[in-house]
This record gives C-alpha cells, structure tokens and sequence, in this order.
C-alpha cells in the first residue's frame, strides 16, 4: 500500500493535553467509522517511526470526501504526538490507511448499544456515533460512558449535547476520576464505577470499548458479570 499525503489544515487545542489536527488529503479517501491511519514520522531523528491514530470524523456519503480528522494525546517526548503538534497549517503529512477492523456491526438482535472509552480512546467511538446517527439514522438506543481525569481534559461534550439535542435515542455520561475542584457536581470515579452501577438488558445489548489495557479488561469483566456474552463485546486497545 502506498503512501498518502495530506496537509494540516486546521488544529484545535481541546482540551489541557489534547488537540484535534484536521487534514485534507490529495486524492479522495474512503474509510469506515473506526478505523484509523498510520502516519510517517518525519522529524529530525535518524530512527524511522511510524505512528497509529483512529480517525476521529465520520464518514460523509460524497464519493471525493477529501478531508478526515485526528484527535492527539500530546504524551511527554512522545515522538508521533509532539511532532504532530509542531506542524503548521498547510504542513503535510505522508500516511497509510485506512485500516482496522474495529468496526460498528448492526445486530438486529441488539437495540441497546453502550460505548464505553476513556480519553482519546473515544475518537473511533465518537465516529460510529456520528456515523450511525447522522448518516444511518439508526433507530437503536446509543448510550456513551465517557472518563478522563481532570476536569480541564474533558472535550467533545459539546458534540455530544448537540446529538443528544437532536436524538432522542442518544445519551451520554462523562464522568471525572480525579476532579481538581471540590464543587464539581458531575460524575466522579472512573468509568467503571458507572458502569457498576448500570442497568443493562443483556438480551439485546452490544458493547464498544476503547482504552488502555487495564480499562478494557476490567469493563470486559464487568459485562461478563451483568451477564453480557463475550461475543456482544468489541473492543479496541491502544496502549
């Protein structure tokens, strides 16, 4: 497969620690909700590197969609995150892709579908859930556990409200593991805190999780204790 290029058109800081890069690539390019692309580190070490990210925008119906979107962790002396935060607009980068199989996979037997993701984990969550709502007008019951640390890493919430705004199928929950003000009012703990605590129909519920290791397999232990099959639990590791 060879390389692609596309260039930087636009970057927003998130949130403390996370930005979204927006690119526009060459030539039109295709791709399904959760899969991602692998993008040719080009700074000045003599070691070649090459870094996996999922796509964080969703898929448009036009055949020439020439544009995706990235959401970044900026890890320290993170060589993929910190290179990608030194571009410029109109800055290119060269890239393979897409690829992955962590895709959304409508069961007929499943109307209730959890998302479950931690940090930047919910960018191909973020983009089945655009992508089904928007572009598939499915029907299901969409219900999002979101978890970051602080209170100044939370983002998305706005993309979140406005689908739940306008679908009445959609909810969300974000909550704070370790919140730095002691008024917060929101949701505290981790994301399997909430999830304890959740009622689940398990003869027609799906799960979707992205996150690190030690997430993914406590929330998967969790599922299988409610009683939710192995085979009704998709996931995604990107640690």
């Amino acid at each position: 497969m060879p390389l692609q290029k596309a260039a930087l058109i636009k970057k927003t800081y998130l949130a403390e620690g996370t930005i979204q890069l927006d690119f526009e690539t060459e030539a039109s390019f295709e791709f399904q909700a959760g899969q991602f692309i692998s993008i040719k580190v080009e700074d000045n070490s003599s070691s070649p590197c090459i870094r996996g990210y999922s796509i964080a925008s969703y898929p448009h119906s036009d055949n020439q969609n020439k544009a995706f979107s990235l959401c970044v962790k900026l890890v320290e002396n993170g060589r993929g995150s910190n290179w990608l935060n030194s571009l410029k607009e109109g800055q290119e980068i060269q890239f393979l892709g897409p690829n992955g199989k962590f895709l959304f996979n409508p069961n007929p037997d499943s109307k209730n579908i959890l998302f479950i993701a931690t940090g930047t984990g919910i960018a191909p969550l973020k983009t089945m859930i655009e992508d089904q709502l928007l572009n598939k007008n499915n029907q299901n019951k969409f219900h999002l556990l979101f978890g970051v640390r602080y209170i100044k890493e939370i983002f998305y919430q706005d993309v979140f409200q406005k689908l739940a705004d306008k679908f009445s199928n959609f909810t969300y929950e974000i909550t704070i593991s370790r919140p730095e003000k002691e008024d917060w009012s929101g949701n505290k703990g981790r994301v399997t805190a909430l999830l304890e605590n959740l009622k689940i129909d398990t003869t027609n519920t799906e799960a979707y999780l992205c996150g690190l290791k030690d997430m993914l397999t406590e929330v998967t232990s969790i599922l299988e204790s409610k009683g939710l099959s192995p085979d009704k639990v998709h996931s995604e590791q990107y640690d």
